[in-house]
């Protein structure tokens, strides 16, 4: 197939060729495009417009043009974590924020806890190299991004194909060329080398973490450096020329010291297993791991835009985000290849970015992917206890710092957001959604329910109680409305603070009564009823806090939190109205000052709130004018229509995947204890289907509607119980098994693994 394919290929250039005819817009995949995820034609002159490739550790982004290939490597353990000196004082402490703001020197609070961050380089995530391939008489045409093995295919003008093969087991990428292309010449770039052309734009130099000059070495078919750190790492990339009787390789690894091992010995092991092997070995490895990941669920809707862009950011899971790796920060493996080091530092970000990235892997059935952020935050929580006991200052519990390293150390920076307690229950609230989508008993016992308790007990620790007997933090903020100024400092409790708290404390009290625990159900209960109701306005919209209404475009849309993510409020009962109105005051405030996240999330909440016509007008939008041709969320608005004020183009994932997951609640969601199947689609979809989706319970379900009518279903039951389905659907249609029918919707008593499937 693969050989029938660069054949057409070849006919394809050679006709082009003869009438002048531009490829940039000619080029023709025919049978071959379904299989394609990204189609972008030379030349790629930015790293974060290229071919994003990934096995959950490392990542490659691959771009160039004309007779160059270049790939960008990264790995997701790449951090510089020392800690700035100025967290180690007297008053680093909760208290001095406490003190502070009774003495209104909000000047104390920014010189120990904001300071640091701008001032130190450090600590940060770190960029790998990136790796120039000079090819001789050989012209790049397309680059292409296969989902049937994460691999890139690399069309050329001459119709000699080059391959990417991404080592699923290996941190290493292996260029594959036929051995009529000749290497002109291989350059590695070392981070903060000088190169040649314009350089990239910078957040900050790599010269300014001070370390010493990287090591550079050239040995047989080797070539590598070694970069030592002033943390305790060091960290090596290393490529190695090859050749068959009718290939030619390049293989190249990129290793850390993070194993206790020389990561340049460690680098020469993997490309001398790479040469040894059979390089196809790798290629079926990587289909059948892709295939597997694939199979795990799919959507398809009648809008090309946003399919193509679902399905990317479904690969993004699987390449960046596995068990055993790292969790995603704000470019997961894919760090700014700009000779510089990455926006905000790359950092973990907790007030929205990190538990965003983690939104839509639920629903898609993608358990490795969710296991890499709760299995991390498992292995720190040691850690968090004594941040909890030293910055904190509490006996009991559990606190995240909102700003992090990979090593779960605090980085500051705006201190209303860096260290607020209550990022750390939306946090913890992904153990939570990990449980109640897989409904495995036993991570609820043994990791979900300890987590969760442990920040439970250190919110509930942290809480004071008011004159009428509410519980209310000491201070409050609501990301990130006014920005870094003392007026961002909020009455408590926000309502962004009060519902990332009942949301965890509702989650709690609901994982305490599956253990049977009803003393500790009734506790975590009472805590979330002693918060009190959210603050909504007089016009009957949610506040920010109870003095501070939603008075001016924001892009954090953090005055809605009970809405979505948190669904405390009932979309189809008595909050309606509240809902209704709320996001009807976002939508007349504006996007002036919103971010591409802003969109996507604003998706999600219209389609919460069953109004499809909003939901796809906000995702449309998005998709529009918020991503770059490789699919990435570049935050500004790129098309120039004034869709946001904002139209710069730092990239960072976490809009992606939430529009990924407003593609999920538009077509299937649960209200309460009842499952809706297709609740927020558009008028305009006629013909639209899913295949194994998980819903709360951990029900796998599959679906399809063609002109309007239900022609597919069935549902295989996650566990034991009564499963409750809208009937706006299903009127008048046959069950392999009879239901109760109610008045607004179906009801099964079913086993744990039965199906109910449409009966025609």
């Amino acid at each position: 197939m693969k050989t029938k394919f660069f054949l057409k290929l070849i006919t394809l250039f050679g006709l082009l060729s003869i009438f002048g005819c531009s490829t940039e817009t000619q080029i023709d995949l025919g049978e071959e495009k379904e299989n394609y995820l990204l189609s972008i034609s030379a030349p790629i002159k930015s790293w974060d417009e290229a071919i994003p490739l990934g096995n959950g550790m490392t990542g490659a982004l691959v771009w160039g043009g004309r007779g160059k290939l270049i790939l960008s490597l990264d790995r997701g353990d790449l951090w510089d974590n020392r800690k700035v000196p100025e967290f180690s004082g007297p008053e680093y402490s909760v208290e001095m924020i406490k003190q502070s703001l009774a003495d209104k020197n909000y000047n104390k609070i920014q010189e120990i806890l904001d300071h640091p961050y701008s001032n130190h380089a450090y600590p940060t995530k770190l960029p790998g190299a990136r790796l120039e391939v000079s090819l001789k008489d050989t012209r790049l045409a397309h680059f292409l991004l296969d989902k049937r093995d994460g691999s890139a295919q690399v069309i050329t003008r001459e119709g000699k194909p080059i391959k990417v093969i991404t080592c699923q087991e290996l941190p290493a990428y292996i260029v594959k060329l036929d051995n009529e292309t000749n290497i002109a010449k291989v350059n590695l770039f070392i981070p903060g080398q000088k190169r040649a052309g314009k350089a990239s734009q910078a957040y900050a130099t790599f010269d300014q973490l001070n370390y010493e000059t990287a090591s550079t070495f050239s040995e047989g078919k080797d070539s590598w450096f070694v970069q030592k750190t002033l943390d305790k790492i060091s960290y090596s990339v290393r490529y190695r020329v090859f050749e068959t009787d009718s290939q030619r390789f390049l293989a190249v690894a990129i290793t850390t010291s993070a194993l206790g091992e020389d990561p340049s010995a460690e680098a020469k092991r993997v490309l001398d297993k790479i040469e040894a092997s059979n390089i196809s070995d790798f290629e079926q490895e990587s289909i059948t791991w892709w295939s597997k990941f694939n199979g795990n669920s799919s959507v398809s809707i009648p809008n090309k835009e946003i399919q193509q862009h679902y399905d990317l950011v479904k690969y993004y899971y699987g390449a960046a985000s596995r068990t055993g790796a790292p969790p995603m920060p704000l470019q997961g493996v894919w760090t700014a290849d700009t000779n510089g080091l990455p926006p905000w530092k790359g950092d973990f970000h907790f007030d929205l970015n990190v538990q965003m990235n983690y939104w839509a892997c639920y629903q898609a059935g993608l358990e490795d992917s969710a296991q890499s952020l709760t299995d991390y935050l498992w292995n720190l929580r040691d850690k968090h206890k004594a941040f909890a006991r030293d910055f904190y200052k509490l006996e009991n519990g559990l606190v995240i710092p909102s700003v992090m390293t990979l090593d779960g150390t605090e980085m500051g920076g705006w201190p209303q957001y860096s260290f607020s307690i209550t990022n750390t229950a939306w946090t913890a609230y992904h153990f939570y959604l990990e449980w109640v989508y897989n409904n495995d008993s036993k991570f609820l016992a043994e990791k979900a329910y300890p987590y969760c308790k442990d920040v439970g007990e250190g919110i509930a620790e942290f809480l004071e109680e008011d004159t009428n007997g509410n519980l209310i933090l000491p201070f409050s903020s609501s990301p990130e409305i006014y920005d870094n100024s003392p007026k961002s400092w909020l009455t408590p409790n926000s309502n962004y603070d009060l519902a990332c708290m009942q949301a965890l404390f509702k989650a709690l009290s609901e994982m305490a009564t599956a253990q049977g625990k009803a003393n500790e159900a009734e506790k975590w209960q009472s805590l979330h009823d002693r918060l009190g109701s959210p603050h909504i306005d007089t016009d009957g919209t949610l506040m920010f806090s109870s003095d501070v209404p939603y008075y001016e475009s924001h892009r954090h849309l953090s005055n809605v939190m009970a809405i979505y993510p948190f669904e405390l409020l009932d979309p189809k009962g008595s909050d309606r109205e509240t809902i209704v109105k709320s996001l009807d005051l976002i939508k007349e405030k504006g996007s002036k000052y919103w971010t591409g996240y802003s969109f996507s999330w604003a998706s999600c909440l219209e389609a919460y709130a069953g109004r499809p016509e909003e939901a796809l007008n906000y995702l449309e939008i998005f998709v529009e004018a918020f991503i770059s041709k490789n699919g990435f969320h570049v935050n500004g608005d790129q098309t120039g229509k004034g869709y946001s004020g904002f139209t710069y183009r730092p990239f960072t994932l976490e809009g992606n995947f939430a529009a990924m997951q407003a593609v999920h609640m538009m077509l299937l969601t649960t209200y309460g204890e009842t499952i809706q199947i297709f609740p927020a689609i558009s008028n305009s979809w006629k013909d639209v289907a899913f295949e194994n989706l998980r819903t709360k319970g951990g029900h796998i379900i599959s679906a399809e509607i063609i002109n309007g009518e239900l022609v597919k279903f069935s549902l295989t039951a996650g566990k034991a119980g009564v499963v409750k389905i809208d009937k706006n659907l299903f009127s008048g249609k046959k069950f392999n098994k009879d239901p109760n029918e109610l008045e607004t919707y179906l009801e099964w008593s079913v086993n744990k693994g039965e199906t109910i499937t449409l009966s025609f």
